[in-house]
């Protein structure tokens, strides 16, 4: 089959992966689509949801579900998009196009499930084909998406964000005898992005060594004196694996922009998946007006810890319960009044006022 660019493709797809023994082995074991966790991905976790799909929705959204469109925050769980998005995921999902157990697996499960042999994934949500494939042919046999073309014709809005620093990470109370010194420590961090990608992707060396802590090796392709490449993981282990032994992988403080990452770090592997990003940036219909990392006063940082993570929570558990069993329109109302009365207008308000210091500071 050709790959999909439309919604209706993509359903035939689905059907065919369902249908037609794709993998050859006369059993009719083929998951046609698969993810791990949330809807949009579980806030503040490692798994990857559907938010893809969603922009084909024009519903763009992280896995906070907070946006903002033309200078005004909003939750993307309470949009008609977001309604039509989760209706269009009950019909694939009524008709055995989706993994029954998608919201509730494990990463190791899902990992099990990406790695069978023969394959039974048809369609699978990860960060990167080679990191979640414990397979030495997984580039072979996978193909990136591009964005889709919606229902009659809806033009995609894929989100996109920033991925060059982590902020957040570091604080410095007034109870620290030495501020100057733990200032220190937090510029060693930013100071040298270089040092950062070394934090981010294990240490840079001759050979790949997970005893040393060593993944990035001079780049074979380039050969060009500068540039590294990620090594080759043990037998049997995917990248991702190969990286958290090597590295913290995130959780502190970095700031790499992308054109160290440019220079210094080659994955040539990715290569394909990068032009589609850069691509995709320069289309005029992505999100790129995405809810940045805020700075807020004690007040409304008390109130967003207080409420936010119950708001999301029950709004993927709602999502869960509507894609199986297709009851959106008849408990909207009572799912609004949940997350209301949990605080999410306060929530749109104090991030809203964040915004706005944020705008007029730039």
């Amino acid at each position: 089959m050709e790959m999909p660019t439309t919604l209706d493709e993509f359903k035939e797809m689905l059907i065919a992966f369902r249908d037609e023994d794709p993998n050859g082995n006369g059993q009719k074991d083929e998951i046609p689509l698969s993810w791990q966790g949330a809807l949009m991905s579980t806030f503040g976790g490692w798994d990857f949801g559907l938010n893809w799909l969603a922009d084909s929705f024009q519903c763009p959204s992280p896995d906070s579900l907070m946006n903002v469109k033309d200078g005004k925050v909003y939750f993307v769980g309470e949009t008609e998009e977001y309604r039509n998005f989760v209706k269009w995921l009950h019909e694939l999902y009524s008709e055995g196009l989706m993994d029954e157990t998608g919201f509730s697996q494990t990463g190791d499960q899902y990992k099990a499930k990406l790695s069978a042999d023969p394959p039974v994934v048809g369609v699978a949500s990860v960060w990167e084909v080679s990191d979640d494939f414990a397979t030495n042919d997984a580039m072979a046999n996978h193909e990136y998406l591009d964005p889709l073309t919606g229902l009659d014709g809806l033009e995609p809005t894929p989100y996109c964000s920033p991925y060059d620093a982590g902020c957040g990470m570091w604080a410095i109370t007034k109870d620290c005898q030495y501020p100057e010194v733990a200032v220190r420590v937090a510029d060693y961090f930013y100071e040298d992005p270089k040092r950062n990608l070394e934090f981010l992707e294990g240490r840079f060396g001759e050979t790949q060594s997970e005893e040393e802590q060593i993944r990035q090796v001079p780049c074979t392709v380039c050969n060009n004196g500068e540039a590294y490449m990620v090594g080759d993981p043990p037998e049997g282990v995917n990248t991702q694996v190969f990286r958290n032994k090597c590295c913290p992988a995130g959780g502190f403080p970095f700031y790499v922009p992308t054109e160290i990452y440019e220079t210094y770090q080659h994955l040539h592997y990715t290569d394909a998946k990068a032009e589609k990003i850069r691509n995709m940036k320069a289309n005029e219909n992505t999100d790129m007006e995405v809810l940045p990392t805020l700075t807020y006063t004690q007040e409304e940082s008390d109130l967003i810890n207080q409420v936010q993570s119950d708001i999301v929570t029950n709004a993927n558990r709602y999502a869960a319960e509507w894609v199986a069993n297709g009851k959106i329109d008849e408990q909207w109302d009572e799912y609004m009044n949940t997350l209301n009365g949990i605080g999410l207008q306060d929530m749109i308000n104090a991030m809203q006022s964040a915004y706005d210091r944020f705008l007029e500071a730039k």
